[in-house]
């Protein structure tokens, strides 16, 4: 929270506004869309904190469960954005992100 505080401080330009009611509903609208096909051939990966409270882990969970070529690897103690997680938590994400490319050329 403080780096991102701090980028909008110094950078105000890079600033975005909060979701319109017209973004909610087209964005609604497109994961209702999304969740009616098949997951795509495409190898995925994905990871789930154990304390997400963006988006639904069930919904989550489903579609994994269902993507032939998707990995779901469930992080304890992460919550929404991995990438700006405690050390320790960043670290496997990117090493199983490094792991996860090497392995899908």
């Amino acid at each position: 929270f403080d780096y991102m505080h701090r980028q909008i401080t110094t950078h105000p330009d890079l600033g975005l506004g909060g979701a319109s009611l017209r973004w909610l509903y087209l964005a609604l609208h497109e994961m209702r869309d999304l969740a009616a096909r098949p997951s795509p051939k495409t190898p995925a990966l994905t990871f789930l904190g154990s304390k997400e409270t963006i988006v639904d882990p069930a919904r989550i969970r489903a579609r994994m469960a269902a993507w032939h070529n998707g990995t779901l690897t469930e992080i304890d103690g992460g919550k929404h954005e991995m990438m700006l997680e405690i050390p320790a938590i960043r670290d496997r994400v990117y090493a199983d992100t490094i792991a996860f490319f090497d392995a899908h050329p």
